[in-house]
């Protein structure tokens, strides 16, 4: 398992990776592929994150900083997942709801890039 390395960074994704509609649809493809109900989701991604032994880096400005993992529930809209049930809907091929807080998609990309590196190698192609 990923976390039995004894010092591991990842890199969060960048402003320009995240704004890119071919990430953020590889992203939002990995979410619905998701068996977890939205609340569950919710609670592993908060689990995953906050229980990751190794560095979250953040590339910003030429410089490299540690991340600081916020209130991931305060971010993602609460305990409730009602924004991620609206993100995993469809409406003509496109989510029922975009997200302008970048930090919600920067949040589930940690998620894969920590639980599975091979399928986030993919969201920035």
């Amino acid at each position: 398992m990923l976390h039995a390395k004894s010092h591991i960074e990842i890199f969060v994704a960048s402003r320009e990776q995240l704004i890119s509609p071919s990430f953020q649809a590889r992203l939002r493809m990995a979410v619905k592929s998701e068996t977890l109900s939205r609340r569950k989701l919710l609670d592993d991604l908060a689990e995953t994150i906050y229980s990751f032994k190794g560095c979250v880096l953040l590339r910003r400005n030429n410089g490299v900083y540690r991340y600081p993992i916020p209130d991931i529930y305060s971010v993602m809209g609460g305990y409730e997942g009602r924004w991620l049930s609206l993100y995993m809907q469809d409406v003509n091929g496109k989510p029922r709801h975009q997200t302008h807080q970048l930090e919600r998609l920067r949040l589930l990309d940690l998620r894969y890039r920590i639980i599975s590196p091979q399928i986030a190698q993919h969201f920035v192609r």
